[in-house]
């Protein structure tokens, strides 16, 4: 009875532990995309995998962001963001690594270059931007609405989760299949079996 009791204790121990890891890694990863949100590109920064940063220099990723979110020419907004699903956290070459699915709503309007843009113009250019749309996020994911000029998109992303110690500090980087040949480079290739 006594080694029962010790094996259900380090069971629920073990359980607790990957509840208290995973509830960590969702308050983190809330942290930064809410700063992404907020378009508090220095810090936000601070929740990437840093691997990147020896690629892309990450005073010009800052610098690059800034740069879209501030075009005159195009408004983005980021809203709702929700955690779909969290995979299990696995070590795979030294550390530790979780799959994460998360959607939100981005909102984006798209202004013409040219100030006097015919109705004829316009409904051509709304027609490009939507096809765009609707290849990269679906078709269902694509709304227009009129009124306002800003197409509403339903966005899905997987993210890859990584920390040293499989508890803390975790870091995060979308799976985006246009950069995989740039993420190959430095994540394991398990990752993206996984996708």
């Amino acid at each position: 009875m006594k080694k029962l009791m010790i094996v259900i204790m380090f069971l629920s121990s073990i359980v607790l532990q990957g509840q208290t890891a995973k509830e960590n890694l969702r308050n983190t990863f809330d942290t930064y995309i809410n700063l992404t949100m907020a378009q508090e590109f220095d810090k936000s920064f601070d929740y990437i995998i840093q691997d990147l940063f020896e690629i892309i220099p990450r005073a010009q990723m800052v610098a690059l962001m800034k740069q879209i979110y501030n075009n005159p020419k195009m408004k983005i907004h980021l809203e709702n963001p929700k955690i779909l699903s969290l995979g299990a956290i696995e070590k795979l070459k030294g550390k530790w690594y979780a799959i994460l699915t998360y959607s939100n709503i981005m909102r984006i309007k798209v202004n013409p270059e040219d100030t006097d843009e015919s109705a004829e113009d316009k409904a051509v250019r709304m027609g490009l931007l939507k096809v765009s749309f609707n290849k990269k996020f679906g078709t269902k994911n694509v709304k227009y609405n009129e009124e306002t000029g800003f197409f509403e998109i339903n966005v899905v992303k997987s993210v890859c989760c990584a920390s040293e110690d499989g508890k803390s500090d975790w870091k995060f980087l979308t799976l985006d299949k246009a950069q995989q040949k740039l993420t190959k480079s430095f994540l394991p290739a398990e990752i993206f079996e996984k996708l």
